[in-house]
């Protein structure tokens, strides 16, 4: 049953980034603008981040094996729609579908995992679904070049048909309720959380400072598909490079903040990624005002993404730790304003990219980066130190 969690955590991430080096071919082949065809990834973050919310209490009410399934179907129901669609509309409307179903296993995966461990098993168990989601992030954007090289978009689709299918019978052979019969779901509790939760600045902070540099990463990623294929005019495969060098650094700052997190702990370590997130967004308004060669975007990118692992991990840890009785709610929360605002900001950069090139990449990275400086402060000045979940 692990290793179907850990399947799905992957293929449930990997499905929003497989498209990324597909978005040229999609805009060109439906005739529209790159933004345009920018909506299939962010108005599939925008479905997760509102699905993530609804995912946790309907597994309370329901039990956890219906629901997970119930997002198998749907995952594998708007692969099916978008592969298939005759218009960028449905193919936006199935990548939706899709979206909401995949980020499903994301939810559950960890609830499942605290309903059969306890104590440091459960961190350890979800370190590895982590690996999962990281790797599933790392590998779909080389996957989806690869099958664009060989045939086209929609075999990128068909490929997450593929995946849905086999994750389904899995599921159904594999998976247990878990959910103990004692857990009953109250929303009079639920709301009374929430409310105490949307009242503290210092949890805004903690959730809000990771949701914008998940935002700069999205930007990021997202104008290196465009770059790749608009401003370079190279093979797709450049992108998936890109992308494998960005994820590496990226699970190097995972693993160096969780070797030295107990050690160090959690504001310091943020505040050193923070630190290194303003000097890659300066670096790369340098690099993009020298209207420098692909390669070089590697070198801020590669700060960013070590920083980052410093950042979202640390910050994630600060939010669910603020309020220990709504650790749940306060992941949920967190989530929801990472995946909506990465959404929102991703989008801006796509229609602004065909225009204004990647100066408007830079103008967004440098906002951003004042915006991770004013939360920490928040965060520094109320001294925010919970226990490390």
């Amino acid at each position: 049953m692990f290793a179907l969690l850990a399947l799905s955590t992957a293929v449930g991430q990997g499905a929003l980034h497989i498209v990324l080096p597909a978005l040229g071919e999609i805009a060109r082949d439906f005739d529209v603008s790159f933004g345009v065809a920018q909506l299939t990834v962010s108005v599939s973050m925008l479905a997760m981040a509102a699905m993530t919310v609804v995912a946790g209490p309907l597994a309370d009410i329901f039990g956890r094996r219906p629901v997970f399934l119930g997002g198998l179907i749907l995952f594998l129901a708007g692969s099916m729609a978008a592969t298939i669609s005759p218009t960028i509309f449905f193919v936006i409307a199935g990548r939706i579908v899709q979206s909401a179903g995949g980020v499903i296993f994301l939810v559950l995966g960890r609830t499942i995992l605290r309903d059969l461990y306890e104590g440091p098993v459960v961190a350890k168990a979800v370190a590895f679904l982590v690996i999962g989601q990281v790797i599933g992030s790392a590998l779909s954007p080389v996957i989806g070049s690869l099958i664009i090289v060989a045939g086209s978009w929609r075999w990128v689709l068909g490929f997450t048909v593929a995946m849905g299918a086999v994750m389904l019978v899995f599921a159904a052979i594999n998976l247990q309720e878990t959910r103990s019969k004692e857990i009953e779901f109250s929303s009079s509790k639920f709301w009374k959380i929430t409310r105490t939760l949307l009242k503290r600045p210092d949890f805004w902070a903690a959730a809000l400072i990771g949701s914008v540099t998940m935002s700069m990463f999205f930007s990021i990623i997202s104008s290196g598909s465009w770059a790749v294929s608009e401003k370079f005019g190279l093979n797709p495969i450049y992108y998936a490079y890109l992308m494998l060098a960005l994820s590496a650094f990226f699970i190097v700052g995972n693993f160096l903040s969780g070797r030295f997190v107990e050690r160090i702990g959690l504001l310091p370590l943020l505040s050193i990624g923070s630190t290194g997130i303003v000097a890659s967004a300066a670096a790369f308004w340098i690099v993009i005002g020298a209207d420098a060669a692909l390669w070089v975007y590697l070198l801020p990118g590669s700060l960013f993404a070590l920083a980052n692992g410093f950042v979202l991990a640390n910050s994630v840890a600060l939010a669910i730790g603020i309020e220990p009785q709504a650790a749940g709610t306060a992941s949920g929360i967190a989530v929801l304003c990472q995946l909506g605002l990465a959404a929102i900001v991703s989008q801006f950069a796509g229609n602004l990219l065909p225009t204004h090139g990647l100066i408007a990449l830079a103008i967004i990275l440098v906002i951003c980066a004042a915006a991770v400086v004013l939360l920490l402060a928040v965060l520094l000045r109320r001294s925010v130190i919970p226990k490390i979940p």
